[in-house]
């Protein structure tokens, strides 16, 4: 139970837990980098990983799961995953208030409280 409450508390620092409030901006840690493959496109999923796709939105004013601002996919089954580890000078933090982007992101998932948005500690994503 220690190290649930552990992990959840450090994907919930991940996220930059900051004050409420739309188009503020989430601080994220200096060890959550974003990855992106170099030739831009989502690498394979190794052993463990998950490819996610699905629609790029905010957590809180698009998909009104978080109550913070956070990228996050929505997935066709209608899933919201919060995406750790996004720099908040990345085109996907900026393009999650736009309409109409698709993402497909490769990490993770991370465990969550029941009621909760589930998490991804992502490693690779490709944005359309």
């Amino acid at each position: 139970m220690k190290r649930f409450v552990a992990l959840t508390t450090v994907a919930l620092l991940g996220l930059g837990i900051a004050a409420a409030g739309c188009g503020k901006k989430a601080a994220t840690s200096d060890t959550a980098k974003e990855a992106k493959s170099a030739s831009g496109a989502a690498t394979p999923a190794p052993a463990g990983e998950v490819q996610l796709a699905g629609t790029l939105g905010c957590g809180h004013c698009v998909f009104h799961v978080t109550s913070e601002c956070a990228a996050c996919v929505k997935t066709a089954s209608g899933e919201v995953y919060v995406i750790d580890g996004v720099n908040e000078q990345s085109p996907m933090w900026e393009k999650r208030m736009e309409d109409g982007h698709t993402i497909t992101v490769a990490g993770t998932v991370v465990a969550s409280n029941e009621g909760e948005p589930k998490h991804i500690a992502m490693k690779s994503f490709e944005l359309k």
